[in-house]
């Protein structure tokens, strides 16, 4: 039973040395215009998120933008 317990937390101690980093950022906006009464109402919107993941040397980075 010792011996199970043993390499249960050696395996563990391994496993979380291969943990990865992960960023997230971005920025978001909106933007609604109700044009009085006279016309009909608008909505315009920007969002840019920007996914970073870091693990030793290696980085991978993935970007999206959505306009509208």
């Amino acid at each position: 039973m010792k011996k199970l317990i043993a390499l249960f937390a050696v395996s563990s101690v391994a496993s979380t040395a291969a943990v990865a980093g992960i960023a997230l950022s971005g920025t978001a906006s909106v933007s609604y215009d109700d044009n009085g009464s006279a016309a009909a109402s608008s909505t315009s919107y920007d969002a840019d998120l920007l996914i970073t993941g870091t693990t030793g040397s290696t980085t991978v980075s993935a970007g999206y933008d959505m306009e509208g």
